[in-house]
């Protein structure tokens, strides 16, 4: 992982969003879990926000092909002042190699990467 985050640009409310969910004491992360149907979103915590799950959902759309290859991901959000970040996990639990016989009960660890984003709010 780098040690300076990315700069990610977006909207003003995904940005208002993310902030509050940082500043909120009640958000631990947000996982996302995308299937052909959709993209399920679970929160972990008692934060409410009746936009946050569309407000993802954007977000998720916009900056998925920029991604590592994932299966789901989780987001935990902070905030330094006026600065809010974002901490990405990409999980990839499928694996494209083949097992060897004697490893057929074994499950091959997934594959995470970790990336920090510094999200602002883009002036467009």
């Amino acid at each position: 992982m780098s040690t300076e985050p990315t700069i990610l640009k977006v909207t003003s409310a995904f940005f208002d969003e993310m902030k509050r969910a940082a500043e909120s004491t009640t958000l631990l992360s947000i996982d996302l879990l995308p299937w052909h149907k959709g993209l399920e979103v679970e929160v972990s915590g008692t934060y409410e926000s009746p936009d946050l799950e569309d407000l993802i959902g954007e977000w998720y759309y916009d900056i998925a092909g920029d991604l590592e290859p994932h299966t789901s991901l989780t987001i935990t959000p902070s905030a330094d002042g006026e600065r809010v970040f974002l901490m990405v996990i990409t999980i990839n639990e499928e694996d494209g190699s083949m097992f060897d016989e004697d490893d057929e009960d074994e499950e091959p660890e997934p594959e995470t990467h970790t990336e920090k984003f510094q999200i602002v709010a883009s002036t467009e």
